[in-house]
């Protein structure tokens, strides 16, 4: 869940709390949110979307990119 919360902040602009928040819903599969927030939700609903098409290409592709990433969400927790 750490690895695709730090994707989602990096690829979609979200704060870490947000980022988290929908990476544990992809995760669990969770379909649906009761949101105030506008933006997150039209955010939520387009990573949504992404992942349905894309699967986790983009977030294989992502730490792919960054050499350095390997590993230190796994160091951290």
């Amino acid at each position: 869940m750490m690895k695709l919360a730090w994707f989602i902040g990096s690829s979609y602009a979200l704060h870490s709390g947000d980022a988290l928040h929908i990476s544990f819903c992809l995760i669990s599969d969770i379909k649906e949110m009761i949101l105030k927030d506008k933006e997150f939700y039209d955010s939520c609903i387009k990573i949504q979307k992404d992942f349905e098409n894309e699967g986790f290409e983009n977030l294989n592709a992502f730490y792919t990119k960054i050499s350095f990433a390997q590993g230190i969400p796994e160091k951290i927790i």
